[in-house]
């Protein structure tokens, strides 16, 4: 009987080697420009990604966990509030839940 392997990364199979060559030079165009916490770059992904979604501003975070807590605060989420979600997520899910004060309450899906 033989193994199932699933590799822990697949970014070689999900970019071919023009595309990795083009975003690692896009990569260190930003990290010598040094500005890449509130930068140009940044500010050029907002509109683009803005303009994707139809929406009028997005705001470039520095991580899914930030994000879901910058959600959650502006739903004025926090002590004394429940948040239903389900167990089999990333962890920042709930992560994020606790850290703005709510409960998180687990719950099953079909």
């Amino acid at each position: 009987m033989s193994k199932l392997k699933v590799p822990y990364s697949y970014l070689k199979m999900q970019f071919g080697p023009e595309e990795r060559k083009r975003i690692l030079a896009a990569i260190e165009d930003v990290a010598e420009e040094g500005d890449f916490t509130l930068g140009r770059s940044v500010g050029e992904f907002e509109e683009k990604f803005a303009a994707i979604c139809g929406a009028k501003y997005a705001v470039g975070m520095n991580s899914g966990t930030a994000a879901l807590v910058a959600i959650l605060e502006a739903l004025e989420i926090g002590s004394g509030d429940e948040v239903i979600t389900v167990p089999n997520s990333f962890v920042a899910t709930a992560a994020a839940v606790d850290l703005v004060g709510a409960k998180v309450v687990f719950v099953d899906t079909n």
